[in-house]
């Protein structure tokens, strides 16, 4: 599948949260940027939802950043 940092950011607007996407610094973890624990879980399972995929426990300990989550999106 391939998206860009640009095309998640979009469809992360979706979100009903208070995050502002377009501020989120793509190579920065998001829990430094003030995502908490549950804002994580929103967003990965927005994220197999709007994109088919399955995202195991194991491999959501590596997504920490836009970037990392956008890699992980090409490789599936």
């Amino acid at each position: 599948m391939v998206i860009t940092l640009n095309q998640l950011r979009e469809k992360m607007k979706e979100i009903d949260w208070e995050v502002d996407s377009d501020t989120l610094d793509e190579a920065s973890p998001l829990r430094d940027q003030g995502l908490d624990s549950l804002d994580m879980v929103t967003l990965f399972f927005f994220i197999e939802e709007t994109f088919s995929v399955k995202i195991s426990d194991s491999d959501s300990t590596h997504l920490a950043s836009l970037r990392d989550i956008a890699e992980y999106l090409k490789s599936r």
